[in-house]
């Protein structure tokens, strides 16, 4: 999952900051070369590199994709370098075989979370006609030239990572790309706004940004602050933005309470409780909109508008895919199996597919006004969804096109547009 992760984020353009930097955990550089000679042909990419720093999460990914006539596809990823305290230079290495109706190839380098990155000495080769191995060249491979007087892209300006070409001692003082990441955080483990409350027995973790209304936004199963990537800059620059972990994820602590989304909504209500929050705007998605639903049932939080993204009531044949209980069954047995019924992840999936168990005309205790959100491949069923805004006493509904459960990652500038329009009442 995590792979599929990374090779989507290199090609979703997200959102910047208001001076174009952008947070998030990862940033890298890629060049693009032309590929019509070496398909089909067996292929080794290779670099010499370094990673180092204080935290088992810095991560170094050398990449190769390709280009055919539906846009770009994976080809291979090596496996990720971790960090180190007194890591040496070490060669990666990614090997393959260009697919035929591969047209341009992109190779590169992908580093996340804060960290100090050394590259040097990148190296493509192929096998030709004759059976060797024979070179490519990859301009500026060997890091002579400074980024921008070479075919080089940096991805994005992502805070805290600072590029540069130097000498190095420990490469007999030869040139690499150097990339400082020291200083960088991203959403979800920034210290400048991230803060613990004690609640129900466990620490809740919460980040804080901006200024105005506060507008909290809630995740998803196995999800975190990180999630909401792409909206905590933008909603920032109009609300008091205040993003939690949910007790079991990211920073936040758990115990041995059975997870249900009472408990996660009692959570939050307790956190909220501490900032002495007594009126707030409320944006749930998936297990988030469960939870925001029930806070709202419960009314200890005067919640003015809510917002639904993907959530449901219940998990029975009428609400959810049929597909995805069938792999979260499959999933939790072998987890069973493997003696491992006690991890966050076997509990997770029990969440889901036990809960929650709410009635849809209770969902008249609820004095928000609500905008209900599903994508039109969402994994929630669309009647499911309208059921939900029936029986809700002020509320409106939009089906996201060509969207799915995800719309806030791969399709958050139309998300975020409608979210806005409906907080902000334009």
């Amino acid at each position: 999952m995590k792979y599929i992760f990374l090779i989507n984020c290199i090609f979703i353009s997200l959102v910047a900051n208001a001076d174009d930097t952008i947070v998030r955990s990862w940033n890298g550089i890629y060049q693009e070369i032309e590929a019509a000679n070496i398909r089909g042909c067996h292929f080794k990419l290779s670099a010499f590199v370094k990673v180092s720093g204080n935290s088992s999460e810095s991560k170094m990914h050398l990449f190769l994709i390709g280009k055919n006539a539906r846009g770009w596809v994976k080809q291979q990823f090596s496996e990720q370098l971790q960090a180190s305290i007194n890591q040496d230079w070490t060669q990666v290495v990614v090997s393959g075989q260009i697919k035929n109706r591969i047209s341009k190839l992109r190779i590169g380098i992908l580093i996340e979370n804060a960290g100090v990155y050394k590259i040097d000495s990148i190296n493509l080769q192929f096998i030709n006609n004759s059976g060797n191995w024979k070179s490519i060249e990859i301009e500026n491979g060997n890091f002579n030239l400074e980024l921008e007087n070479s075919p080089w892209i940096l991805f994005d300006n992502v805070r805290g990572f600072d590029f540069s070409v130097k000498s190095d001692s420990s490469r007999r003082g030869y040139s690499v790309l150097l990339i400082d990441g020291s200083d960088h955080y991203s959403f979800g483990k920034n210290p400048a706004s991230g803060n613990f409350i004690k609640v129900n027995n466990i620490k809740l973790y919460y980040e804080s940004y901006g200024q105005g209304k506060p507008l909290v936004l809630l995740h998803g199963n196995s999800q975190s602050i990180r999630n909401f990537e792409n909206q905590i800059p933008v909603f920032s620059e109009y609300f008091n933005v205040i993003v939690v972990d949910t007790r079991g994820h990211g920073n936040s602590g758990i115990n041995d309470d059975k997870l249900t989304y009472e408990l996660f909504a009692s959570d939050v209500e307790g956190l909220l409780l501490n900032l002495k929050l007594d009126s707030i705007y409320l944006l749930g998605w998936s297990d988030g909109g469960n939870t925001g639903l029930i806070m709202a049932m419960n009314n200890k939080i005067n919640i003015e508008k809510l917002v639904l993204m993907g959530a449901n009531l219940y998990n029975r044949r009428g609400s959810v895919k049929p597909l995805i209980n069938v792999f979260l069954k499959v999933k939790r047995s072998k987890l069973r199996k493997a003696g491992q019924n006690t991890t966050i992840e076997y509990r997770l999936i029990n969440l889901l597919l036990e809960e929650p168990n709410l009635e849809a005309e209770n969902l008249k205790l609820v004095n928000a006004q609500t905008l209900v959100l599903a994508g039109a491949n969402d994994v929630i069923k669309r009647k499911h969804t309208k059921l939900i805004n029936k029986h809700l006493p002020n509320s409106k509904m939009i089906i996201l096109e060509n969207s799915n459960h995800l719309a806030p990652e791969n399709n958050s500038r139309h998300f975020n547009k409608i979210v806005l329009d409906f907080l902000t009442g334009s």
